[in-house]
Protein backbone atom coordinates (compact mmCIF):
# COMPACT_ATOMS: atom_id res chain seq x y z
CA UNK A 1 0.00 0.00 0.00
CA UNK A 2 1.49 3.34 -0.74
CA UNK A 3 1.87 6.39 1.26
CA UNK A 4 2.24 9.83 0.42
CA UNK A 5 5.11 11.46 2.19
CA UNK A 6 5.34 15.33 3.93
CA UNK A 7 8.12 16.80 5.15
CA UNK A 8 9.40 19.98 6.13
CA UNK A 9 12.57 21.39 6.08
CA UNK A 10 13.71 22.87 8.84
CA UNK A 11 11.43 20.66 11.22
CA UNK A 12 11.60 23.09 14.23
CA UNK A 13 11.60 26.77 13.95
CA UNK A 14 11.97 29.31 16.88
CA UNK A 15 9.29 31.71 17.08
CA UNK A 16 9.10 35.28 15.70
CA UNK A 17 12.73 34.23 13.50
CA UNK A 18 13.25 34.72 10.29
CA UNK A 19 13.48 31.97 7.68
CA UNK A 20 13.08 29.68 4.77
CA UNK A 21 10.59 27.29 5.07
CA UNK A 22 10.37 24.18 2.16
CA UNK A 23 7.06 21.74 2.52
CA UNK A 24 7.64 18.54 0.02
CA UNK A 25 4.93 15.93 -0.41
CA UNK A 26 5.98 12.94 -2.86
CA UNK A 27 2.65 11.39 -3.99
CA UNK A 28 1.55 8.21 -3.28
CA UNK A 29 -0.54 7.45 -6.66
CA UNK A 30 0.08 9.43 -10.21
CA UNK A 31 -2.00 12.83 -10.27
CA UNK A 32 -3.02 14.26 -13.89
CA UNK A 33 -1.87 17.33 -15.79
CA UNK A 34 -3.88 20.17 -14.28
CA UNK A 35 -4.30 19.24 -10.47
CA UNK A 36 -4.71 21.80 -7.76
CA UNK A 37 -2.94 22.11 -4.79
CA UNK A 38 -4.24 24.68 -2.59
CA UNK A 39 -1.66 25.72 0.35
CA UNK A 40 -3.18 26.71 3.78
CA UNK A 41 -1.33 28.11 6.30
CA UNK A 42 -4.09 28.43 9.00
CA UNK A 43 -3.26 32.11 9.90
CA UNK A 44 -5.13 35.02 10.24
CA UNK A 45 -2.95 37.80 9.98
CA UNK A 46 -2.54 38.54 13.12
CA UNK A 47 0.52 40.34 14.68
CA UNK A 48 1.37 36.96 16.35
CA UNK A 49 0.34 34.74 13.85
CA UNK A 50 2.44 33.49 11.07
CA UNK A 51 3.16 36.14 8.54
CA UNK A 52 1.54 35.72 5.55
CA UNK A 53 4.13 35.54 2.19
CA UNK A 54 3.31 37.03 -1.25
CA UNK A 55 2.28 35.45 -4.44
CA UNK A 56 4.15 37.72 -6.57
CA UNK A 57 7.49 36.26 -7.49
CA UNK A 58 9.12 40.10 -8.22
CA UNK A 59 8.84 40.51 -4.25
CA UNK A 60 11.86 38.30 -3.80
CA UNK A 61 11.07 38.35 0.14
CA UNK A 62 8.80 36.86 2.13
CA UNK A 63 6.76 34.97 -1.37
CA UNK A 64 5.47 31.97 -1.73
CA UNK A 65 6.03 29.64 -4.65
CA UNK A 66 6.04 25.80 -5.74
CA UNK A 67 8.14 23.86 -7.49
CA UNK A 68 7.62 20.69 -9.56
CA UNK A 69 9.96 18.84 -11.51
CA UNK A 70 12.21 21.85 -12.11
CA UNK A 71 9.56 24.03 -12.70
CA UNK A 72 8.63 27.77 -10.35
CA UNK A 73 5.10 27.95 -10.13
CA UNK A 74 3.64 31.03 -9.25
CA UNK A 75 0.93 31.00 -6.71
CA UNK A 76 -2.63 32.39 -7.28
CA UNK A 77 -3.88 33.78 -3.92
CA UNK A 78 -7.62 32.56 -3.00
CA UNK A 79 -7.88 33.57 0.93
CA UNK A 80 -5.84 35.79 3.02
CA UNK A 81 -4.02 32.13 3.81
CA UNK A 82 -4.88 29.94 1.06
CA UNK A 83 -2.75 29.61 -2.09
CA UNK A 84 -3.17 27.96 -5.38
CA UNK A 85 -1.02 26.12 -7.26
CA UNK A 86 -1.29 24.03 -10.59
CA UNK A 87 0.19 21.26 -12.06
CA UNK A 88 1.62 21.94 -15.67
CA UNK A 89 1.96 18.45 -16.11
CA UNK A 90 1.16 14.77 -15.10
CA UNK A 91 2.69 13.97 -11.47
CA UNK A 92 4.22 9.97 -11.37
CA UNK A 93 3.85 8.38 -7.89
CA UNK A 94 7.02 9.27 -5.97
CA UNK A 95 7.47 12.71 -7.79
CA UNK A 96 7.71 15.68 -5.49
CA UNK A 97 6.25 18.64 -4.89
CA UNK A 98 7.56 21.49 -2.75
CA UNK A 99 6.16 24.77 -1.67
CA UNK A 100 8.69 27.24 -0.56
CA UNK A 101 8.03 30.17 1.94
CA UNK A 102 10.61 32.56 2.30
CA UNK A 103 12.87 34.72 -0.57
CA UNK A 104 14.05 33.36 -3.82
CA UNK A 105 17.81 33.77 -3.14
CA UNK A 106 17.50 31.32 -0.22
CA UNK A 107 18.58 34.48 2.10
CA UNK A 108 17.09 34.04 6.04
CA UNK A 109 16.91 37.63 6.96
CA UNK A 110 14.98 38.28 3.58
CA UNK A 111 12.72 35.12 4.67
CA UNK A 112 8.94 34.31 6.15
CA UNK A 113 8.32 35.42 10.02
CA UNK A 114 7.37 32.60 11.74
CA UNK A 115 4.48 33.12 14.45
CA UNK A 116 5.14 34.31 17.81
CA UNK A 117 4.62 31.82 20.18
CA UNK A 118 5.14 28.71 20.71
CA UNK A 119 3.14 25.65 19.45
CA UNK A 120 3.79 21.55 19.16
CA UNK A 121 2.97 20.51 15.57
CA UNK A 122 1.97 23.34 14.15
CA UNK A 123 -0.32 22.81 10.93
CA UNK A 124 -0.07 23.19 7.50
CA UNK A 125 -2.93 21.96 5.18
CA UNK A 126 -2.40 20.85 1.52
CA UNK A 127 -5.73 20.02 -0.39
CA UNK A 128 -5.00 18.45 -3.46
CA UNK A 129 -7.98 18.43 -6.09
CA UNK A 130 -8.28 16.50 -9.00
CA UNK A 131 -11.36 16.09 -11.42
CA UNK A 132 -12.31 12.95 -9.35
CA UNK A 133 -11.31 13.10 -6.02
CA UNK A 134 -10.20 15.67 -3.23
CA UNK A 135 -7.22 14.87 -0.40
CA UNK A 136 -6.22 16.76 2.69
CA UNK A 137 -2.33 16.02 3.53
CA UNK A 138 -1.01 17.80 6.74
CA UNK A 139 2.40 19.36 7.58
CA UNK A 140 3.79 19.29 11.15
CA UNK A 141 6.18 22.15 12.32
CA UNK A 142 7.30 22.18 15.87
CA UNK A 143 7.41 25.90 17.11
CA UNK A 144 9.81 26.55 19.85
CA UNK A 145 10.36 29.13 22.49
CA UNK A 146 12.75 31.84 21.49
CA UNK A 147 15.22 33.61 23.84
CA UNK A 148 13.67 35.15 27.03
CA UNK A 149 13.77 38.79 26.47
CA UNK A 150 12.83 39.80 30.21
CA UNK A 151 12.20 38.21 33.51
CA UNK A 152 9.93 39.65 36.22
CA UNK A 153 9.35 38.25 39.54
CA UNK A 154 6.30 39.04 41.98
CA UNK A 155 6.52 38.00 45.37
CA UNK A 156 4.24 38.90 48.24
Amino acid sequence: MRRSICTCDPHTVIAGSLGNYRFSYATANDLPKGTKFIFEIQSEGKPTDWALPEADLKKKSNVIWAEIQAKQLQAKCLDVDKFEFTSPAELKAGDILTICLGSLDNDPKKGNLSQKYIQRKKLFNLHIITKDKKETEVFHLDVKGNALQSLKIITP
